[in-house]
Formats: C-alpha cells, structure tokens, sequence
C-alpha cells in the first residue's frame, strides 16, 4: 500500500464528482479497511514540464552565454538562475533582530514553484528584463532565435 493517493475530482452540489472514476476505483482498492485522512485543496497546476525546459535549456544557456559575450563571465546556468532571482524575480526582503543580531528574510516564489499562469508573467518580465540589457530570449517556439 502506498502512503499517499492523489485524485483529481470537480466539487459540484457538495458532491465529489471524480474526473476517472474507474481509476479511483481501483486505485481506492489499495486503502480498503483502512482508516483514512481526506484532504482537499484547489488545483493550481504547475509549470509545465515545456516552460521547465525553456527556461533551463533556452532562457539561461542564451543568457549564460550573452553575458560571456558583453561581461567576460563564465557562469553555470544555475548562477544566471540566481541573478534571475534576485533581479528579475526581486525578493522582498525584511530584516529582523533575533537575539540582537541582524537576519534577513527574503519572500519570493521561485519558478518551480509557480503556477503555469504566473510563470508566463514571470517569462515576459524575464524577456523585457533582458532585452533591455541587449539580449533576446526567444519565445520557447521562436525557431529563428534559436542555434542549430
């Protein structure tokens, strides 16, 4: 048995409606006699595995290697993700004294974090945040961008 089953279903009239219930069936199968904890939450889809792919394999690789080109840095696309962060994404940050010293809170979403809709707002700021440094992230289907 597993730990933890997770089932999409449509609340209509107070009712459960799931979206494949022949597949809740069988899978409900695996919890018989037991006790169980049912937990409900809105579905807020995540990025999709395509925006995931643009921005690790378009978006930080063209910009890794325009700063290369303008700056003289080499840098791993996990460092142009962290200039993304605090640039591009611009955490709001709070400084707080715990036991006299000094600690600062950062706030922000991160992309793996975000729903497909606010990483599309988080891809155009990305876009205009680097065209205005000189560097164009294509659009993930933009062929004419992009090498080879």
């Amino acid at each position: 048995m597993t730990g933890e089953l997770v089932l999409k279903a449509k609340v209509e009239n107070s009712s459960l409606k799931f979206y494949d219930e022949e597949f809740c069936k069988y899978r409900l199968r695996e919890f018989d006699s037991a006790d169980v904890t049912v937990k409900l939450s809105r579905h807020r889809p995540k990025r999709t595995l395509k925006q995931n792919n643009w921005y690790w394999g378009v978006a930080c690789p063209i910009i890794k290697s325009f700063l290369k080109e303008t700056w003289g840095e080499t840098l791993s696309k996990e460092d142009v993700h962290l200039y993304n962060l605090n640039h591009v994404l611009k955490p709001t940050t709070e400084i707080l004294i715990v036991m006299g010293k000094q600690v600062v809170s950062y706030d922000m979403k991160r992309p793996s974090e975000m729903n497909t809709l606010e990483f599309c707002e988080f891809k155009i700021t990305l876009q205009a945040y680097w065209a205005n440094a000189g560097c164009v992230v294509p659009d993930p289907n933009q062929k004419e961008f992009l090498n080879g």
